[in-house]
């Protein structure tokens, strides 16, 4: 694939898998069960590539035209799924307001990361989908890009009140990990976009469910207000 279309394809994986603005999130703030919208058509879309011909037929298309030679390949993606979670913490330590305190970021981090793992390891055991390139069958969804995404909207949704620069940023590097795992020809079109959506759904249920989790079982009130 020539340069300008992989500069294409991986704005794509971006603008397919990231609801960065500010309208998005006043968008869900009174109905919050429609935010889970977006990454619930994600995750059906690659569930469908499965085992609709012409979704297949995308996936090998992708694939073909995005993987690169075995001597090109890169091992940045690796550590790049980590990124928008460590740029979150690091936000919060050179003194950038967030919408949580530290003990209510690590809860709801917790939550997600843990939703996501057991999601997209209990797919990859369900499916058994062979990996491109044939090293083994766990390729459906791409947990690389799970991880990626839900700390990506995590991040966004931690700073949206501080600006939105925060989420598009966390989004492009969760972006490039889904690409990267297509150039590494470690996954199918339609893993990387499962991955995007449980990584997304994931984040958002963390942040949603986590009022409860804190009185109920932690026994802490939920603070109205961030302290300054």
């Amino acid at each position: 694939m020539n340069t300008r279309r992989q500069i294409g394809l991986f704005i794509f994986i971006i603008v397919l898998c990231s609801p960065v603005t500010a309208q998005d999130t006043a968008f869900h703030a009174k109905k919050p069960a429609r935010q889970f919208i977006l990454p619930a058509t994600a995750i059906v879309y690659s569930v469908a590539s499965l085992s609709l011909q012409p979704l297949k037929d995308l996936n090998v298309f992708v694939q073909r035209n995005t993987m690169a030679p075995t001597s090109h390949h890169t091992n940045i993606d690796d550590y790049l799924q980590y990124v928008p979670a460590l740029a979150g913490h690091v936000f919060s330590i050179i003194g950038v307001k967030g919408e949580h305190r530290l003990f209510d970021r690590l809860l709801i981090d917790a939550m997600a990361g843990g939703g996501e793992t057991v999601a997209a390891f209990a797919l990859k055991r369900i499916t058994h989908e062979e990996r491109p390139d044939h090293s083994d069958n766990y390729s459906f969804p791409s947990n690389h890009v799970a991880v990626a995404f839900a700390s990506a909207e995590l991040l966004r949704m931690e700073y949206a009140k501080v600006s939105s620069w925060y989420g598009i940023g966390g989004y492009a590097v969760a972006g490039l990990t889904a690409y990267l795992r297509l150039y590494n020809n470690a996954h199918w079109f339609g893993d990387v976009i499962a991955g995007a959506g449980i990584g997304i759904f994931s984040a958002r249920a963390a942040n949603l469910m986590y009022p409860w989790v804190r009185k109920h079982i932690f026994k802490r009130k939920v603070p109205v207000h961030v302290p300054e």
